[in-house]
């Protein structure tokens, strides 16, 4: 019977486990602090922000998976705090395990984990369509208008091509310097 109150004693003079008063903490307030401590992470996000920052992503970015997910390291763990670079880690290393492009999974994820499936699936949706959208009617037009005729008598089709594909280069270039520098 000592040896059980001892244990008892022993157990209530222990310090709490690592980070428990932060989750309580974070279960309590709208903002959490990341593994650092330094810098609050958002933890109430709306759908109107999930919408706000998809809708604007899925229409400016281009360049690939590798850039999309730099975008998304810069604009959601660095600019808008809504989770850490952990967690975001972790959700860039299973959406790599999946097949199909990771910037699409990850599209999905972010908003999954900060509204649930809802906002999961508003995040890829919006994140998805414009490309959707401009994909189809290119194609359906392209007939038209992207013969090699058309090229060679527009040179300024063939510079703005290159110029596109120089800029996703470059793209998925300061993407994978981001994340070297990140991991090392």
């Amino acid at each position: 019977f000592g040896s059980i109150r001892s244990a008892r004693w022993a157990l209530r003079q222990q310090p709490p486990a690592p980070g428990a008063a932060r989750r309580a903490m974070a279960a309590q307030t709208s903002v959490s602090d990341d593994a650092d401590g330094s810098i609050p992470l958002k933890i109430d996000v709306s759908f109107g922000d999930i919408a706000r920052h998809f809708v604007l992503m899925g229409w400016t970015a281009f360049g690939g998976p590798a850039a999309h997910v730099g975008l998304f390291q810069k604009t959601f763990v660095e600019r808008l705090r809504w989770m850490s670079a952990e967690v975001f880690t972790e959700l860039f290393a299973v959406c790599q395990c999946m097949p199909g492009p990771s910037s699409t999974q990850m599209s999905f994820a972010l908003g999954t984990t900060k509204k649930g499936v809802a906002g999961g699936l508003l995040s890829g949706i919006l994140f998805q369509y414009p490309g959707a959208v401009v994909m189809t009617a290119f194609g359906l037009t392209a007939g038209d208008w992207a013969g090699g005729e058309v090229v060679r008598e527009h040179r300024w089709l063939a510079g703005l091509v290159g110029a596109l594909g120089a800029a996703g280069v470059a793209l998925v270039a300061s993407a994978a310097i981001g994340l070297w520098k990140k991991a090392w």
